[in-house]
């Protein structure tokens, strides 16, 4: 066979074969032409979708500003997660800082609403907390409805401004600088925000207290040495941690030091009032709760009296009479002229006590200008309702 009778015969098969061959490579290309157009259309969309994710992330942006700067203006609102049950029935008595009486005890009871079950999971395992909660018996409050009352009165007899929330600047009636109950100097001033007033701008309290018992069933978390009054709002509560909230070398002023030197007041119980706390055990069937003791609840009730819970002008004024009536008092025994009698509502419990000049030490220091003296419990009364509110001295 010659060799162009074979190429005559393979013609055939070889154009079918550069046909295929060219066909598949036509095809390859109109594939890659079409991938490349969704490559492009597929760059397009994204583009397009981050431009959309962009400008509405911008706008929620500006909506959460907007907002933010509403609130500012309006004010935030928060809801109560629960409502302190407190052995401090009056702020009277009411320690000023949280952990100086340790023997003291608070309920804090949550709302259904939190899911104590769930919430509280976990918290049994903290010694200590933090709790937020609201001065719900400041004075403050009222002053500024008052004086925004009186704006609004005088307001509509004249025509005037209307709106009272634009036209009276917050906080009215609020005093920026106080002086504070513990420091020796009585003109002493400094600002509201270099002390810890309950008098505030927004009247929130934040105090460190131990954890006591953590009831998940109950929503109950009891507290010991918490410094609220019964019923207080409380807006949260946080595990302390003490590895990165301890301090140890945080400093303060020294008067504010000097203030917790004082010496703790010594306090004794009468016959009576020893008699009346232990008719009041027999009557509450020995029950103490939320104290884990009776004895507890005593020790509560001593610790309290001994930071001397007297105001200021209480003070002021005990001592000026102790002053101007000296020798009268000198012919008198000490127990039966009293320097100051007060009173104390301390869980169900009525308290009244005394302060008697200890004549032994002022004997040993007559030249001091404040005579020394204890505190004399005179009775206890089982009386559980809420104790009368009286006007802080400022």
């Amino acid at each position: 066979v010659s060799f162009a009778g074979v190429m005559d015969r393979s013609r055939p098969l070889l154009s079918a074969a550069l046909g295929a061959v060219a066909g598949a490579v036509a095809v390859f290309l109109l594939l890659g032409r079409r991938l490349a157009a969704d490559r492009e259309e597929l760059r397009v969309e994204r583009e397009k979708r981050a431009q959309e994710r962009k400008g509405r992330t911008w706008a929620e942006r500006q909506l959460r500003e907007a907002g933010t700067r509403q609130r500012m203006e309006a004010g935030w609102s928060f809801r109560a997660i629960g409502t302190a049950s407190s052995c401090y029935k009056s702020r009277c008595g009411t320690p000023r800082q949280g952990m100086l009486v340790n023997s003291s005890r608070a309920v804090i009871q949550l709302s259904i609403h939190v899911n104590p079950g769930a919430s509280l999971d976990g918290l049994d395992r903290y010694s200590h907390l933090w709790v937020l909660y609201v001065f719900h018996q400041n004075t403050n409050v009222t002053r500024e409805a008052s004086i925004r009352s009186e704006f609004q009165r005088r307001s509509a007899a004249n025509e005037g401004q209307k709106d009272v929330d634009q036209a009276v600047p917050p906080w009215q009636g609020l005093k920026m600088k106080i002086r504070p109950p513990r420091h020796p100097d009585p003109n002493f001033r400094c600002g509201v925000f270099a002390c810890r007033t309950p008098h505030r701008p927004n009247p929130i309290g934040l105090s460190l207290c131990r954890v006591v018992k953590v009831d998940r069933k109950r929503g109950e978390v009891t507290v010991a040495g918490l410094d609220v009054v019964d019923g207080s709002p409380i807006l949260d509560i946080k595990p302390y941690h003490p590895l990165f909230e301890s301090v140890a070398d945080a400093s303060e002023p020294d008067w504010v030091t000097r203030s917790y030197e004082e010496t703790m007041l010594e306090v004794r119980f009468s016959d009576q009032a020893s008699k009346d706390l232990m008719d009041a055990k027999a009557q509450l069937k020995g029950d103490s709760t939320p104290f884990e003791s009776w004895d507890i609840l005593e020790e509560g009730i001593i610790s309290t009296l001994s930071l001397d819970i007297r105001s200021p002008h209480q003070k002021n004024k005990a001592f000026q009479a102790w002053c101007s009536d000296f020798a009268n008092r000198r012919k008198q025994p000490a127990d039966q002229c009293p320097l100051f009698t007060g009173d104390l509502w301390f869980h169900k419990f009525h308290v009244w006590y005394s302060l008697v000049v200890d004549e032994e030490a002022h004997q040993k220091q007559p030249e001091q200008d404040h005579p020394p003296f204890t505190v004399r419990v005179d009775s206890v009364l089982l009386e559980e309702r809420q104790a009368p509110e009286v006007e802080e001295e400022t």
